[in-house]
């Protein structure tokens, strides 16, 4: 079983108008986040595709906690039908789990979220902004932890922004609009004049997928990865031309291809090609690794170019099992076709743009 979109519209609505279920709701949540069971969970049975089974001792001890969470449909014999990040101060956010089929699964995981708020602290930008917009918002892991009058969300998954909905009543941040958006038509313009600062926090599906509509629509990036960060890139500029009033900077996560040896990463080089005479810069991260294969991210980045075709293994990104090896034999041409321009290898990192104002 899996939650439906319609629920957690649902539960959105309930919430809107009782601030004393967001708050009970919220404490459930948060237990559950602190049980010895679900730290376990997270680390390992996650990755097997098994939602979380709440333990006998939670579920005698909170028979009224227990009722509450049935009644709204997250918990259907004993079972957690959501997953649960939590992160900043007490904050709580539901999304799918790698249980949800692929077609449709909502983004899981919040170390991606964790690098851009890294980000924006260490660069001072966190409390920075009037507005931040988030064009592939997903449960709305960024926006809504950024500190700003007005918040956006934008998506192609209508079950994506019913679960940011849920987790900004439940956290108590609101949007200001969430709205169904498709990066490469360009962001809407829903701001008033007299904005003073716009910040797009920007975490684009970047995973290379050779064989286009074989990955999930969360990993997929085009067929070198980069393309659909490319598009809100040229996204953020059109945006700047009818925003005149606006200073904007954006913090972007991507994977590149590049030349390792050289430096050289096609990301930075578009953005700098995008952005003309703007800030941009490009932070690789040393310490981490990359490339999600059955949930977890676990080559060195940068990555070789040969280890791509690990991705035609992983049972949740890859959408039908019978087109594995046409995936491997892709990956493997993908490597020989990249080699060919010059590139050796994938990094994982983040663009900072700022661009002082538009100019």
């Amino acid at each position: 079983m899996t939650i439906l979109t319609d629920v957690m519209n649902q539960i959105a609505l309930i919430l809107r108008s009782d601030q004393a279920l967001r708050t009970r709701l919220r404490t459930i949540l948060t237990q559950i986040c602190d049980l010895p069971e679900y730290a376990k969970w997270q680390d390992t049975e996650q990755y097997d595709g098994r939602r979380f089974r709440l333990p006998h001792r939670f579920i005698s001890a909170a028979t009224s906690d227990r009722r509450l969470l049935e009644s709204l449909r997250l918990v259907v014999n004993d079972m957690l039908e959501v997953k649960l990040n939590c992160l900043d101060n007490g904050s709580v956010y539901m999304t799918d789990g790698l249980f949800v089929p692929a077609d449709y699964r909502v983004f899981p995981f919040s170390d991606e979220s964790d690098h851009l708020i890294r980000k924006l602290t260490t660069a001072g930008w966190l409390n920075w902004a009037t507005a931040v917009i988030d064009p592939a918002t997903g449960c709305g892991h960024n926006a809504l932890r950024v500190d700003a009058i007005h918040r956006f969300g934008f998506d192609i998954s209508v079950r994506a922004l019913s679960f940011a909905a849920v987790n900004s009543y439940l956290n108590e941040k609101q949007f200001t609009a969430l709205a169904f958006a498709d990066i490469e038509r360009g962001i809407p313009l829903l701001l008033s004049q007299g904005v003073k600062n716009t910040l797009f926090v920007v975490n684009m599906p970047f995973a290379l997928e050779p064989v286009s509509g074989t990955l999930a629509r969360t990993a997929a990036g085009g067929k070198n990865g980069y393309e659909k960060t490319v598009s809100a890139l040229n996204a953020i500029k059109g945006y700047m031309a009818n925003s005149a009033d606006s200073k904007v900077r954006a913090v972007v996560l991507a994977y590149s291809i590049g030349n390792h040896g050289e430096n050289r990463w096609v990301v930075f080089e578009e953005a700098k090609k995008i952005f003309e005479s703007a800030d941009v810069s490009w932070e690789l991260f040393k310490d981490e690794q990359l490339w999600r294969v059955n949930g977890k991210k676990e080559q060195p980045n940068p990555m070789p170019l040969s280890s791509m075709k690990l991705k035609a293994d992983c049972r949740y990104h890859v959408r039908d099992s019978r087109m594995r090896e046409p995936i491997r034999s892709a990956y493997i041409e993908k490597e020989r076709d990249l080699l060919r321009q010059g590139y050796d290898s994938l990094a994982y990192g983040i663009l900072s743009i700022d661009t002082g104002g538009n100019k």
